[in-house]
C-alpha cells in the first residue's frame, strides 16, 4: 500500500513541504503525467530557467526503459 500512497502523492508531504514539488521545482525530478499533471508547470519553469537536469541532455526515466538511449 506504502508505493500505491507514493504514486498518487498522498505522502509527498514532509511537515509543509512539498518534496515532490520542491524537486521538480528545482529541477531534480521531472514530472510524471501517468499518475498526476500536479508539477506540469513546476517542471516547464525550471526547464525554461535550465535548473537541474535541464541543463543538459538527458533521457527521461520512461523512454529510457522502453529502450531509448
Amino acid at each position: 500500500m506504502m508505493s500505491q500512497n507514493i504514486r498518487s502523492g498522498k505522502d509527498r508531504n514532509q511537515g509543509k513541504t512539498d518534496l515532490n514539488a520542491w524537486m521538480v521545482a528545482g529541477g531534480h525530478a521531472l514530472a510524471y503525467r501517468h499518475y498526476s499533471r500536479d508539477y506540469v508547470g513546476k517542471e516547464a519553469a525550471a526547464r525554461d530557467a535550465g535548473r537541474g537536469l535541464w541543463q543538459g541532455r538527458f533521457v527521461a526515466p520512461w523512454d529510457w526503459r522502453r529502450g531509448e538511449r
